[in-house]
């Protein structure tokens, strides 16, 4: 079953697509009359409708998911070309809540504002067809380009911090991300050149944790997909205290 975004209060029980949207439920997903799609409103709420030539019609209730028990916020270098758009895909996929691309020192990719922002609007696409497709609930969020200390300014309060770090001698991931209860963590990762001494020493005054990802060395968009997966599946330090099973 297909799943469709639409900025739209499914407590309704017709929806009326914009002439855009029209067009991709005909042309891209070849849907017709009396097709069945759910709707989802990335804020959590879903419900299923048939398609009708004069909207979308409500078949099922509304249902509500519940909310995640921890956000994963990751910041990496933006990187070149197809690679990004790859990235922020992949990132929606394993349940990343906030995705930031980073202007590093090291990046390759410079990207002046023209530029930026249709590559923003092309990264917001790309995130909203990857959560189509895999079916999350909630929609990640996509922010604009960012210096780093932009992004860590803008972090939660009382989000942990923690950088992905391949110089050796850190604490494993999984580990970090298990034994810390917050409810909001954040990653960095840096570009194919690494992060600069000086982003280090941000990252440090701000109370990061530099983190690895296991012996391999891996190219910046592996290394990104490995920490938001590892971070997201990893339950908060009091929920394992409280689950026997998990000691």
């Amino acid at each position: 079953m297909r799943q469709l975004w639409l900025e739209s209060d499914l407590h309704k029980p017709v929806l009326h697509p914009s002439a855009d949207q029209w067009r991709r439920l005909r042309r891209v997903l070849r849907l017709r009359d009396g097709d069945s799609l759910t709707v989802a409103d990335g804020r959590g709420a879903r419900r299923l409708y048939v398609l009708n030539e004069d909207g979308l019609h409500a078949a099922a209730p509304r249902t509500e998911a519940p909310g995640p028990t921890r956000q994963v916020h990751i910041g990496v270098g933006v990187l070149k070309g197809e690679r990004q758009s790859w990235l922020l895909q992949k990132l929606v996929e394993v349940g990343a809540d906030s995705i930031a691309p980073l202007a590093l020192k090291h990046c390759v990719v410079k990207l002046e504002a023209t530029r930026a922002d249709k590559r923003i609007d092309r990264w917001q696409a790309v995130a909203v067809e990857a959560f189509e497709q895999c079916g999350r609930a909630r929609l990640p969020e996509v922010t604009n380009v960012q210096r780093l200390s932009e992004w860590l300014g803008s972090l939660p309060e009382g989000c942990a911090l923690a950088w992905c770090d391949e110089r050796g001698g850190a604490r494993a991931i999984a580990t970090w991300a298990a034994g810390t209860d917050a409810t909001d963590v954040a990653l960095v990762v840096g570009p194919e050149g690494g992060l600069s001494d000086e982003e280090r020493a941000l990252l440090v005054h701000h109370g990061a944790t530099p983190v690895h990802l296991g012996d391999a060395v891996l190219r910046a968009e592996t290394a990104a997909i490995v920490a938001a997966w590892a971070a997201h599946i990893a339950p908060p330090h009091h929920e394992i205290a409280m689950d026997p099973t998990l000691q």
